[in-house]
């Protein structure tokens, strides 16, 4: 696995963040529950529209996730490519449901890049303050066959969550994956901060999606995930 260059953390359990036992865990019928994928399409790139909801009274004793609900999460689709937006609400606990709700595109996809920002003070060095404001680390599966683009993560750094749950389903089912984790000191990616991520692109040297389908809310059904074809990529 990648931990030649750092280690990956799989999405967490609920021993590790509640005191509740399973009696109680049982009586509130926590559930989480899935809309099907829609595709969509504006006569030049079809979209899809992945969205994963929870009833309000869920971990409503939790002030942290109390009646919260996670925003949806759109695959923007093209002929060779395939782009997942993700929202900054999913938690670890949600890496492994949303990568099961993926899995197709995960499938028949050559390539898989995953685009990941965290806080600078979560890296973890010998001195932060030697650090820029803004940097890249990149991590990959041992079936990568892409040549590094900026400097490897070193351990004991990682990263966890949905980008973690997608790095682990691709080392182990053999998938050329490459995760970019972009440091800042922002709790949100600006255009300074995000200014490291603009190399990668350029040195990826893919054709990206460049618009939004506008009109994505309509739900105009079109297809299905297979359309990918098996040389494509797919961009978290």
């Amino acid at each position: 696995m990648a931990s030649y260059f750092g280690e990956i953390i799989e999405p967490t359990t609920r021993a590790l963040f509640n005191d509740f036992s399973d009696e109680e865990d049982c009586s509130q019928n926590l559930q989480i529950t899935f809309a099907e994928i829609f595709l969509l399409d504006n006569n030049t790139s079809p979209a899809a529209e992945i969205i994963i909801d929870s009833n309000e009274s869920d971990y409503s004793n939790d002030p942290e996730i109390s009646k919260k609900k996670i925003l949806p999460s759109r695959i923007f689709l093209n002929k060779n490519n395939a782009i997942c937006l993700i929202s900054s609400s999913f938690t670890s606990e949600s890496g492994y449901f949303f990568t099961q709700a993926i899995l197709k595109f995960l499938q028949v996809s050559n390539k898989v890049y995953i685009f990941t920002n965290d806080s600078l003070y979560n890296y973890k060095t010998e001195s932060l303050y030697d650090l820029p404001f803004g940097f890249i680390k990149e991590l990959k599966t041992s079936y990568s066959s892409q040549k590094n683009l900026v400097d490897l993560l070193e351990t004991p750094n990682f990263i966890t969550g949905v980008s973690g749950a997608i790095l682990s389903w691709c080392e182990i089912f053999k998938k050329n994956a490459t995760a970019f984790i972009c440091y800042t000191d922002q709790q949100k990616l600006d255009s300074i901060t995000a200014e490291p991520y603009l190399s990668v692109f350029k040195k990826l040297n893919s054709t990206l999606l460049q618009t939004r389908n506008p009109n994505y809310n309509k739900k105009t059904f079109f297809g299905n995930p297979g359309k990918i074809g098996e040389n494509s990529n797919i961009y978290l």
